[in-house]
């Protein structure tokens, strides 16, 4: 078997699961630690909860905001623009979708850690210690949560403009 059949499933799942220490560790930051800091009773965590965790409409308008962003960045790798003055207006149409596509995994990252330090913090809270089967169920919501916020960071470092050799300005003009 020659070697163009082999198969690199093994070099990108390593790629994968490395991206789950990232993302555990910036959700943590973004969530857990505002979370551990600022609650010392059950209704101060419901409190916390509540402003970290995003609400459905602004989940479905950063879902909107990806999807722009990922149709724009298709568009880039697609279609060669000739022309310099369109190549520079599609560069900033790219440039402002980047920064507002992107918020979506920071809305994830941060529900992330919100999840991961409410599972630290919810055992421990004396009025209403949390059951077996809910922490279990939240668990199973926090790995789904890490597993998705792992493969939008790396859909977003595939799609980032990477530093390429600049194109010469054509000098020609009709």
């Amino acid at each position: 078997m020659s070697n163009r059949w082999k198969s690199n499933s093994r070099k990108d799942s390593g790629v994968f699961l490395r991206r789950f220490k990232t993302e555990l560790i910036v959700g943590f930051i973004l969530g857990a630690v505002p979370l551990l800091i600022n609650s010392t009773n059950q209704a101060e965590l419901q409190a916390i909860l509540q402003s970290l965790l995003a609400s459905a409409p602004i989940l479905n308008h950063a879902g909107c905001l990806l999807t722009i962003y990922v149709a724009v960045c298709i568009h880039k790798k697609i279609h060669r623009l000739k022309s310099d003055r369109m190549r520079d207006r599609f560069e900033m149409i790219y440039k402002v979708t980047a920064e507002v596509g992107t918020s979506f995994l920071t809305l994830l990252r941060t529900g992330l850690g919100a999840i991961v330090g409410f599972l630290m913090i919810a055992p421990f809270m004396d009025e209403a210690p949390i059951s077996l089967n809910h922490w279990l169920s939240t668990a199973l919501y926090c790995a789904m949560t890490l597993v998705f916020s792992a493969s939008v960071s790396l859909l977003h470092d595939f799609l980032m403009t990477r530093p390429t050799r600049s194109h010469p300005k054509n000098h020609i003009r009709l």
